[in-house]
């Protein structure tokens, strides 16, 4: 009995074990938890919209600095006390390695587009379906914003659709570049694609991209290509133009092009997508208040100066900042307090028309360039609200001072035009521990400048929309 109590025992005791090794089993065979593998990767919404945002690369506000407000310097418009050295002969180059010549932007669009295209045809994507393909649409714009930057750097460019293996044949083939005008359809088609899928209304508003953005991007687009070609039309920087590279590449051998025609598809592209934009959003009002604390009344001016910019439609995206979750910038430490080492130039600020419309060699109103105040006086509104002077408010605590031309790079006014164009009021953004002002990309008055333009070069005249939009944008905001 009492062995028989033993066997009984052990025999318990192996299938005991047994189950514990396969529970064991069971458990190593369990897919990280804290990591997502390929294999069930891109198959739900929230993993598309982590994806695409993670692809965003816009130029905003960022560290040290007047932010975006410093993009014109090196132009007719605003310097800086260092150089660019695009204009030393010898010095502006095409990089070899990187730079404009990384597709590694394209690639992880392509990967996305070979991944996820498959399974949302075959309804394989778990969450809102809507949600799915604006996310989808995101990733075209995303491919063709990147494309537009290779067109503007480089000009014909490579067309790759899909990854590709390391392997030098492969690779070399791939990399056969296509003329440029190929380049932009491609473009136009990707942003085609946007359009259709995305909406107007996903999660995050105006922080994510939307389908008036993919809008008002495919009229930068055309409108780029379509002056270009018709501006460089018989020269080397035109495809088929006497002396292009593209005609002794092999690849590109029996290429043709009707130049005239390719004008005109892009014009008529720019028109018909900036008038999308105009006909769904109006101007945000230049109210005229430009002096004291009621410049801060001012909607125009407070449209580029804003913490949350979702209040004005004019603008289509824009970047939010948090300085609890550590995203900020300091644009503001610069802005309200120094000159940032930046400046508008002398010719610029000449420019600016008086409030006669006349310029200001024409009117015997003009003040005179004594004092910057001076040159304030009777001048376009933009010119009073985004230029500082001596005396003007520049937040709730504080007065702007006389320019500091000697000082350090860093803060000095490099003109003694400085910027005043996006200070806030708020003066506790001033002091170095971060600054959260919005950072816009898109504005809807691009698509206004961009409709007039593109409608006058493709007619020679300025239709019925184009002269609406010149009299809204005048009335409005100059």
């Amino acid at each position: 009995m009492k062995k028989n109590n033993i066997k009984l025992l052990a025999y318990c005791f192996g299938v005991l074990s047994l189950g514990i090794l396969s529970s064991c089993d069971d458990f190593l065979d369990r897919a990280p938890l804290d990591q997502v593998t390929p294999e069930v990767y891109l198959c739900a919404e929230d993993q598309l919209a982590a994806y695409a945002i993670a692809q965003y690369s816009f130029p905003t506000h960022s560290g040290w600095g007047n932010g975006t407000f410093n993009n014109d310097n090196h132009t007719d418009n605003q310097a800086s006390s260092g150089y660019s050295n695009r204009f030393l002969p010898g010095e502006w180059r095409v990089g070899q390695n990187g730079g404009a010549w990384s597709f590694s932007k394209i690639r992880n669009c392509n990967y996305f587009f070979e991944d996820v295209l498959p399974k949302w045809k075959n309804g394989a994507i778990s969450g809102n379906i809507d949600n799915v393909e604006h996310y989808i649409g995101e990733m075209y714009f995303l491919r063709a914003y990147e494309y537009f930057n290779k067109v503007q750097a480089l000009g014909d460019f490579p067309i790759i659709k899909n990854t590709l293996p390391d392997q030098n044949d492969v690779l070399i083939e791939a990399s056969k570049r296509r003329p440029r005008n190929e380049v932009a359809r491609f473009i136009i088609a990707d942003l085609d694609s946007a359009i259709l899928l995305m909406n107007n209304t996903p999660s995050g508003g105006t922080n994510r991209l939307t389908k008036t953005a993919a809008q008002l991007f495919k009229s930068r687009v055309a409108l780029h290509e379509g002056t270009w070609l018709k501006y460089h039309k018989g020269t080397a920087h035109v495809p088929g133009g006497p002396g292009w590279p593209g005609a002794n590449a092999d690849h590109l051998s029996g290429f043709s092009i009707d130049i005239d025609t390719e004008i005109e598809f892009f014009l008529n592209q720019a028109v018909v997508a900036s008038k999308a934009v105009v006909d769904e959003i109006s101007l945000t009002d230049n109210t005229g208040d430009y002096d004291g604390l009621e410049v801060f009344d001012n909607p125009y001016y407070n449209m580029f100066a804003a913490n949350d910019m979702n209040g004005f439609d004019e603008v289509i995206f824009w970047r939010s900042y948090d300085v609890e979750e550590n995203v900020y910038h300091q644009n503001q430490h610069y802005l309200q307090q120094n000159g940032g080492n930046t400046g508008y130039t002398k010719g610029f600020v000449e420019s600016f028309l008086m409030e006669s419309g006349l310029p200001i060699y024409a009117d015997t109103d003009y003040m005179g360039d004594m004092t910057v105040n001076t040159v304030k006086v009777l001048r376009d509104d933009r010119l009073k609200l985004f230029m500082k002077a001596p005396g003007e408010q520049l937040n709730a605590n504080g007065v702007e001072q006389y320019p500091h031309i000697t000082g350090i790079p860093e803060v000095k006014y490099v003109t003694g035009y400085a910027i005043r164009k996006g200070v806030n009021s708020d003066p506790s953004q001033s002091n170095g521990s971060g600054s959260y002002t919005g950072s816009i990309v898109f504005r809807a008055a691009e698509a206004y400048l961009n409709y007039m333009e593109a409608s006058y070069e493709l007619n020679g005249s300025l239709d019925a929309t184009a002269s609406s939009c010149w009299q809204h944008y005048v009335l409005v905001q100059v």
